[in-house]
């Protein structure tokens, strides 16, 4: 067994495990960290405990949170991997400082006409969404830049 240093912000200890077989574990996906690489959470210094709080995190984090729109609204970055029912002719704002990666669907449940909009670029067929239960996936693939997908 070796003793692995366990550092972080809020101070450091040790982990007693054999090294060799956690760093393979963590490499062959094992443990399903996610965003990280080993050599990212494995060091020489030991592991980054911040790095693995944060995985961890993202993992426990992965159930779809579901809400309503009942107005104009703009997205917000707790609104990622949500799946969202509106409800009237709304406005829907795409902002310019959400992160690669944000992702949410929104579900028209009356057939009233949702608009997307953005300062950005929206890449899509039209920007209208007007079919009962129909849906859109809006997906940030670049600052400043969405894709909308589906019922457009």
């Amino acid at each position: 067994m070796t003793k692995i240093n366990l550092t972080s912000t809020s101070g450091s200890g040790f982990l007693e495990t054999d090294y060799n077989q956690l760093k393979g574990a963590l490499q062959s996906g094992t443990y399903n960290l996610y965003s990280i690489t080993a050599d990212a959470l494995i060091t020489s210094a030991g592991i980054n405990v911040d790095t693995l709080a944060t995985s961890v995190g993202l993992k426990a984090n992965k159930l779809l949170s579901v809400g309503s729109i009942t107005g104009a609204y703009t997205l917000a970055s707790s609104d990622s991997s949500s799946y969202m029912r509106n409800v009237g002719a709304n406005t829907i704002t795409l902002p310019v400082n959400l992160s690669t990666g944000f992702n949410v669907t929104v579900q028209n449940t009356d057939g009233s006409t949702i608009t997307w909009a953005s300062d950005g670029t929206i890449n899509a067929k039209n920007t209208a969404q007007s079919t009962q239960w129909g849906a859109v996936t809006a997906i940030c693939t670049a600052a400043s830049t969405w894709d909308l997908i589906g019922d457009l």
